[in-house]
């Protein structure tokens, strides 16, 4: 689909989304989030999804809200440039991910600094992207799907086969916070709720377990520099190197050793 088609599809749309977000390349910026307000609209053909009367072909827009909630509020972007292609990917990649039925064709996305400029102006990025625009491949392992990553912070989306079991690992020398997606996931063994928002142990690992015998469990996580300025590359690859199946016992001790 390209760009000059966008016409003929339909379109929803989620305005005036306010979040307090860490965005700025001035000092005063980095000190502390600011408010910002993102507008969003996804282009997709809306049919398939109003004669079978099914969300999984269109877009659950009050799971989504929640989820560019969580994104902004927990990562850190120098640049407006930065924030807007991160939601971008965020939306296109989803379906490619943990949403394949849901037919999006591109996505516009617009974020405002209401408070960056008082007195005198707002400023307002505005960028549309189409599918075919995703620069690079999200997936870094038959499980783990990186969405975005830039110096500052990353978004990453973990998938766990039904019954499938997995251990979050630490590392001291990032933030990193979690977030489930799906109903069925245990987290040290207690239940975590959709969009339960839980930060990571930097000294204790959590292990997770998807209790479906037939779905696919999602994680969402963002990672980011505990000391603002420093690059989260080495750490990051480190990090999601290790993610891989738990045993039995380790699921044990993991679980008798952390707590949410």
């Amino acid at each position: 689909m390209k760009k000059n088609q966008l016409s003929q599809l339909d379109e929803i749309s989620l305005q005036n989304l306010e979040v307090r977000c860490l965005v700025g390349i001035y000092p005063r910026e980095r000190l502390e989030p600011q408010p910002v307000i993102l507008n969003l609209s996804l282009y997709l053909d809306t049919r398939r999804a109003a004669r079978q009367r099914s969300l999984d072909y269109s877009v659950d827009y009050a799971a989504l809200s929640e989820e560019l909630k969580f994104l902004l509020q927990n990562s850190r972007f120098r640049l407006l440039e930065t924030a807007v292609d991160a939601i971008a990917h965020y939306v296109l990649s989803a379906q490619y991910i943990d949403r394949p039925l849901a037919p999006i064709e591109a996505v516009r996305v617009s974020i405002e600094k209401p408070k960056a400029l008082p007195g005198c102006t707002l400023p307002r990025l505005s960028i549309l992207r189409a599918k075919e625009d995703l620069t690079e491949s999200c997936r870094y392992s038959d499980k783990l799907c990186v969405v975005h990553k830039n110096p500052d912070s990353a978004i990453v989306k973990l998938q766990l086969g039904p019954g499938e079991t997995s251990l979050l690992p630490t590392e001291p020398n990032l933030e990193v916070v979690d977030t489930a997606l799906s109903p069925w996931l245990l987290g040290n063994g207690e239940p975590w709720a959709v969009h339960q928002v839980v930060p990571r142990s930097t000294i204790r690992p959590r292990v997770v377990v998807n209790q479906s015998t037939k779905e696919t469990g999602t994680l969402l996580t963002v990672l980011r520099r505990k000391q603002d300025g420093q690059d989260i590359s080495d750490d990051f690859y480190r990090l999601f190197s290790v993610i891989g199946e738990v045993s039995p016992s380790a699921f044990v001790e993991g679980y008798q050793k952390a707590r949410f």
